[in-house]
């Protein structure tokens, strides 16, 4: 299994995810992804730069997830008769499919 190219990402603002701090469209090998709009309207583009946002912040929101289970996971061992939250499942679940 390959790993997800290492963050930070970023979003050039237009639809161009990029691995770094610095896009440069002249060079782009450090694009991630591009995010096409279905079609050419408004609504469409608009919709395409904020899927980029958040494609360029999944590389953060997986590291805090991680992060999260981890003081949860510990937190549990301290009180070993309660039940585990649904909410937890759910991220380990969501890790995982990340993760691949």
């Amino acid at each position: 299994m390959i790993n997800h190219t290492q963050g930070p990402w970023a979003c050039d603002g237009d639809n161009y995810v990029y691995q770094g701090e610095v896009f440069n469209p002249r060079n782009p090998t450090n694009i991630v992804c591009v995010c096409c709009p279905v079609a050419n309207t408004y609504e469409d583009r608009m919709r395409a730069k904020a899927d980029a946002r958040l494609i360029a912040t999944a590389p953060e929101l997986l590291d805090v997830l991680e992060d999260l289970a981890q003081a949860y996971t510990q937190a549990m061992k301290q009180l070993p008769h309660e039940k585990t939250d649904p909410s937890f499942t759910r991220a380990h679940a969501v890790i995982l499919k990340a993760r691949g």
